[in-house]
């Protein structure tokens, strides 16, 4: 996936696919998210928080919903908007977020150790 980026800063890709992308500015410290047509722009705080919230919705939704049924709200530091995700999509959405921070926090203890 190649999203259209209009900025001046170069993103360090932590993960990509054919529909999402996750990547992060050294210059600005944040990851910016590409999830299916959502796109996010995350501290490493946010990025954390958005990750337990992820987690915890999914600890109570998994197996009580349709699999496929987007009916699973999920809160953003934007007033007033949310993100509805299906079981699925909130599993996918999770795993490709819990791996670019792995992927960040591996390349980041590497970075150290140079």
């Amino acid at each position: 996936m190649e999203p259209y980026l209009e900025q001046s800063h170069s993103d360090k890709p932590l993960y990509s696919d054919s529909k999402s992308m996750v990547a992060y500015c050294l210059e600005c410290q944040t990851f910016h998210i590409y999830y299916g047509n959502v796109a996010l722009d995350q501290s490493e705080a946010a990025l954390r928080s958005l990750i337990r919230s992820l987690r915890a919705n999914l600890a109570k939704f998994d197996g009580q919903v349709d699999d496929n049924c987007r009916c699973v709200e999920i809160s953003t530091p934007a007033h007033g908007f949310r993100l509805v995700l299906s079981t699925k999509e909130l599993r996918e959405f999770s795993q490709i977020l819990e791996k670019s921070y792995e992927t960040f926090k591996h390349q980041r203890r590497l970075e150290c150790y140079n």
